[in-house]
């Protein structure tokens, strides 16, 4: 009884009150000039101080090829919007990373940074840096302006990605233009890539 009564003590401090956040998340269809992508979001909390994030980020090359990335993370909150984060990335392979990562609002202006070690493959460090600035210009619509940068880098510079959007929301759906930028390598064998278009997007 004892023992039951230890199990049911531990299910309730992981998985009772106080109550939990809502998931939420996102969906984005950017049609660009050399590709077309679809970037869904999905976080929440699984206990508290306990959370989760996925994102899976599935593009269209104009020539048939489809590519597919799937990061998954799991983090634990250690207060002032600092947490540790275990993460998976998923492409043709699976790459186990850990690190940590801060999110903070600022009134309409909200900055998310994470930084991360590879735990697989030799030594790679990545950092990861969203911001959004969401102001109100009319009763009901907002601006929208989202920026964010991807870099991995070991003893030299792997590759990054930017990703710049500007629109306006309304409720839960946004639409507007972007770019997508890569950069693979460093020096003369850097690789440059842009891909300019438009973007339709939903929160729920």
């Amino acid at each position: 009884m004892k023992k039951l009564a230890t199990i049911g003590a531990l299910l309730v401090a992981l998985m009772g009150a106080p109550a939990l956040a809502q998931p939420s998340g996102s969906a984005e269809v950017m049609v660009g000039q050399k590709s077309a992508t679809l970037d869904a979001k999905l976080g929440g909390q699984f206990a508290p101080k306990f959370g989760y994030f996925g994102r899976n980020i599935t593009t269209l090359n104009y020539d048939g090829k489809v590519s597919n990335f799937l990061g998954v993370d799991l983090t634990y909150d250690l207060g002032k919007g600092v947490s540790l984060l275990a993460e998976g990335q998923f492409t043709d392979t699976a790459l186990p990373r850990a690190g940590l990562q801060y999110f903070q609002t600022f009134g309409d202006f909200s900055l998310y940074a994470a930084g991360t070690a590879n735990l697989r493959y030799g030594t790679d460090g990545e950092v990861f840096v969203v911001a959004d600035y969401t102001p109100q210009i009319s009763p009901g619509v907002k601006a929208v302006v989202h920026a964010e940068a991807c870099t991995n880098f070991g003893k030299k510079h792997n590759f990054s990605g930017q990703k710049l959007r500007l629109g306006v929301g309304q409720g839960s759906f946004s639409a507007g233009v972007g770019v997508n930028f890569s950069e693979a390598g460093q020096g003369e064998d850097l690789v440059v890539d842009y891909n300019p278009g438009i973007f339709f997007g939903y929160k729920f």
